[in-house]
């Protein structure tokens, strides 16, 4: 597995996680150019970066993507604010993760977006509970758009579940449930899975519709 953006003060030994980093950029401009000639499996991205904020990166990256496969992004900043986390999730990223987290739990993380789940740091997690949770009004877990089967595996994402866990759950290929992913987040007009489980929060249990 590889990693293009490292936070600069964080010379950490990424091999000991299997995990080869590929890539430091200061600023988001020189990282979109390396990623138009190396592929990789996963960007740590910052929010506030010199010439390019971490949301402008993510719609360029998105653009720049487009036909091609695009890596997992998963924020690792200072700026915890509401805004910042329904922005970046907005725009696609696979998790956002509070700068001071420990390596292990760093490393989790990666691991956790890379095998098709979402990564929150735990604060954030509680924050949208306390904040969105509330019981969806009569209806508003359903999608009119969504086949049943869609339906469920959107319930899965919401739950946080990885691909290979909705696989396991349903007796069903990995490729196949990413294959419903991918119609589930086009229909719905979301981007990625920490999108989705945002989205479930928000309403009690369901993404937008």
């Amino acid at each position: 597995m590889t990693i293009t953006r490292l936070p600069l003060l964080w010379p950490t030994p990424w091999l000991k996680y299997g995990m080869e980093c590929c890539g430091v950029f200061a600023e988001g401009v020189q990282a979109l150019e390396a990623l138009r000639h190396k592929l990789v499996d996963l960007v740590l991205l910052d929010l506030h970066m010199p010439t390019m904020s971490g949301v402008d990166f993510l719609r360029h990256l998105k653009r720049q993507g487009r036909g091609a496969a695009v890596p997992a992004v998963l924020m690792l900043t200072c700026d915890d604010s509401d805004r910042a986390l329904e922005e970046t999730l907005g725009w696609g990223a696979d998790g956002f993760l509070i700068k001071g987290t420990g390596i292990e739990a760093l490393a989790h993380g990666i691991e956790s977006v890379l095998a098709g789940g979402a990564a929150l740091s735990p604060q954030l997690t509680r924050r949208l509970i306390r904040r969105n949770f509330r019981p969806p009004p009569p209806g508003l877990s359903q999608h009119p758009s969504l086949t049943e089967r869609e339906q469920e595996i959107l319930d899965y994402l919401g739950r946080g579940l990885a691909y290979h866990q909705i696989a396991e759950q349903e007796k069903i290929s990995v490729e196949t449930v990413k294959t419903h992913a991918r119609r589930i987040f086009a229909k719905l007009g979301i981007h990625s899975r920490a999108e989705a489980v945002a989205g479930c929060w928000r309403q009690g249990g369901s993404v937008r519709g």
